[in-house]
């Protein structure tokens, strides 16, 4: 837990300043941690929040939002995320300095204002998110190999389970290789260049066939209804499930981690930089794919986009393998806190990254953490319901409730205006 005193978690607004420590390098952090802090540029730390946001999570949207809510309440829900998802971050990462020191874990920070309470609550819901997020991913890592392999060679059977194996395999390979945050810049941004490549081809193919009207259930030309469909109890549990899932759209659990690792002034830096290249760059291909992928195919959009997509063959191998190779990036973003806290509870900080006592507890812990997530990936069919329980129940806690009570908490009456609104219409 933090160094400092979390008892003490009545400070006030006029002696936070979120910019404090600006001058002053290097910056006290939380607690000691084996991993870089504070030598990543805004841009770089930007391209590690667009490949943990748009992963391949996102060719499901069109079906696991838009196609439960419809045209009105998704696009609406879409935007109102958005604004309120960008209002909370900007809050959280004001609070990065909170305490005199860089709270460089979600946890750290919460256990700064609320005590204990805040810090066990939220490192529960945290690793919560990350675990659900993470097995989601090699879920759909193997979906995305078996859909290539299945183009070519349809007469060959593997099951998902299989594809599974093969994909956490992979990831643990990376895991292994890739140490920490710091030294995964350059793989974010070849990723933000995967996830070009596989929404560019989901958004181009939707378009053709909406323009052909071209029906993915019935694989034929024909008419498509953009109804919601279902009973009233089938539409509001999937209702319910879509909130989740636009939570987990927004996702930003880790803010406080990936903060941790860019240059000071940390608050600045992150407000200014890297949530605005976050938002005004890193939610276009979600919402791209979301709408164009409703329009195109309408209630009988699939799970995946790329299974709707009608072809060619070629476009759509490209696409799921730029979406496996991305996964194997964001995978990495999701685990590095809990990668952090294995490394830190049994490294040596003193022996450096590389040295042999190093490498062996990282390849020892990562493999056990890839065995059980790949193990327990490879006895589910989908990832959606993956998506809707972490939202629901680690990402909504989160990125807004938690937030706006740790504003409140810290600034009291003078929160911006609208906080106090909210705060005012929940009481």
């Amino acid at each position: 837990m933090p160094q400092t005193d979390m008892n003490d978690s009545a400070h006030s607004a006029k002696h936070f300043d979120p910019e404090a420590n600006r001058k002053h390098e290097p910056e006290p952090v939380s607690t000691a941690t084996v991993h870089t802090v504070g030598q990543d540029s805004p841009w770089e730390v930007g391209a590690h929040m667009i490949a943990a946001l748009d992963n391949a999570f996102i060719l499901g949207y069109p079906y696991l939002i838009m196609a439960f809510l419809g045209w009105g309440a998704g696009s609406t829900l879409f935007i109102l995320f958005g604004f309120l998802s960008f209002y909370c971050n900007c809050c959280l990462c004001r609070l990065h300095g909170y305490g005199g020191h860089r709270n460089i874990r979600f946890r750290d920070l919460a256990g700064n204002v609320f005590g204990k309470f805040g810090y066990y609550l939220t490192f529960t819901l945290q690793w919560l998110n990350l675990l659900c997020a993470n097995v989601g991913l090699v879920v759909l890592c193997g979906q995305s190999l078996k859909g290539v392999f299945e183009l070519y060679d349809p007469e060959k059977y593997f099951s998902l389970a299989e594809w599974i194996v093969v994909a956490g395999a992979v990831i643990g390979l990376f895991a292994i290789s890739v140490p920490n945050l710091h030294l995964l810049r350059v793989w974010s941004s070849l990723s933000c260049l995967l996830v070009l490549i596989f929404s560019i081809i989901a958004i181009a193919i939707s378009c053709h066939d909406g323009r052909n009207n071209y029906n993915a259930e019935t694989m034929e030309t024909g008419p498509k209804d953009y109804g919601v469909v279902g009973t009233s109890a089938d539409k509001a549990f999937n209702a319910l499930g879509s909130l989740g899932t636009m939570a987990f759209a927004y996702n930003t659990v880790i803010l406080p981690e990936i903060q941790a690792t860019v240059r000071a002034p940390a608050a600045r830096n992150m407000i200014t930089k890297t949530l605005p290249m976050m938002y005004l760059i890193g939610t276009l291909p979600f919402l791209l794919i979301s709408f164009i992928g409703y329009w195109a195919y309408g209630n009988g959009v699939g799970y995946n986009i790329l299974y709707s997509n009608s072809g060619p063959t070629w476009a759509i191998a490209l696409a799921y393998v730029a979406a496996a190779a991305q996964i194997v990036v964001s995978f990495h973003i999701y685990a590095c806190p809990i990668y952090e806290t294995m490394d830190t509870a049994w490294g040596r900080k003193q022996e450096g990254t590389w040295s042999i006592f190093n490498f062996s507890e990282r390849f020892i812990t990562r493999v056990i953490y890839l065995v059980l997530t790949t193990f327990v990936a490879a006895l589910l069919p989908f990832f959606g319901d993956f998506i809707a329980l972490t939202g629901s129940l680690s990402a909504l806690p989160l990125d807004f409730v938690l937030v706006l009570a740790m504003t409140l908490k810290v600034y009291g009456k003078s929160s911006p205006m609208w906080l106090n609104i909210i705060n005012g219409g929940v009481r």
